[in-house]
């Protein structure tokens, strides 16, 4: 892994858990998280980011990304609809 990809510890989806998988950062939403930034996509995704397919793919809509403290690691979750304010 490097410093332009991470890899899912835990991965859940459909009530169930799925295998973890390691990606690209660069074009998705998780890069922003991976720089210390709080990502909020409330609607509209694939328009934010349209690079990140894997999202795209999984008709992903919305994002909420979060860095936790360990700068090696954060939290983000993908709702299965919009996310309003």
């Amino acid at each position: 892994m490097s410093a332009q990809s991470s890899r899912s510890i835990a991965f859940f989806q459909d009530n169930n858990f799925g295998e973890d998988f390691e990606y690209a950062l660069p074009g998705t939403p998780c890069m922003e998280v991976a720089k210390g930034r709080v990502c909020h996509v409330p609607d509209r995704l694939p328009e934010a980011f349209p690079e990140d397919k894997g999202m795209i793919d999984m008709g992903t809509v919305s994002y909420l990304g979060v860095p936790l403290p360990n700068p090696l690691s954060g939290f983000s979750t993908v709702p299965p609809q919009t996310v309003n304010n």
